[in-house]
């Protein structure tokens, strides 16, 4: 238990790239995709201190399966923004105030480890914030308005990061 810890969990997209479904709420195994993540995280901060950030007109649903396969775990549902920058803020205003690190994690990646997360926190305690990344490895081009490739982006300083993914000191 990391009693300084708050963490927010961004589920408050309009699944428009999904079909217009809601993919968080898709079963994964047994449970509805956003469990997984909150499962993986419950453990590592004092009740009160996990948030989930949903749309207005998910938060039934969102409601409804936390009763159903976390029904003893304390987690404030809370309504985003127009904006995920806005849904972070909503979040962050529920956090109580004894906060002074929170992780922010998107619902749609329910694999990330808990040392991930604690690796992140460690390296925010010492510089303040941090945010897994991984070097690109992929070759990237750059091209003209028509398509056309013009050149090669060097990807020595370039890495690769899932957003939102991070932790920050309060």
């Amino acid at each position: 238990m990391i009693d300084d810890l708050g963490i927010i969990v961004a589920a408050a997209g309009s699944g428009e790239r999904y079909g217009g479904r809601n993919k968080l709420l898709e079963p994964l195994g047994e449970l509805p995709l956003f469990i997984h993540c909150l499962q993986r995280f419950i453990t590592l901060c004092p009740a009160g201190h996990l948030v989930l950030v949903v749309s207005h007109h998910e938060q039934h649903g969102f409601s409804t399966a936390i009763k159903r396969f976390m029904p003893d775990v304390e987690i404030a549902i809370i309504e985003g923004g127009n904006y995920r920058a806005q849904s972070i803020v909503n979040g962050l205003q529920q956090l109580p105030k004894n906060v002074n690190y929170v992780a922010i994690h998107d619902a749609a990646r329910p694999f990330a480890s808990v040392e991930l997360l604690e690796r992140c926190l460690a390296a925010a305690r010492q510089h303040g914030g941090a945010i897994p990344a991984k070097p690109v490895t992929d070759t990237l081009k750059q091209v003209d308005g028509n398509g056309f490739i013009t050149a090669t982006v060097c990807r020595e300083q370039l890495w690769r990061v899932e957003t939102p993914s991070s932790v920050i000191s309060m």
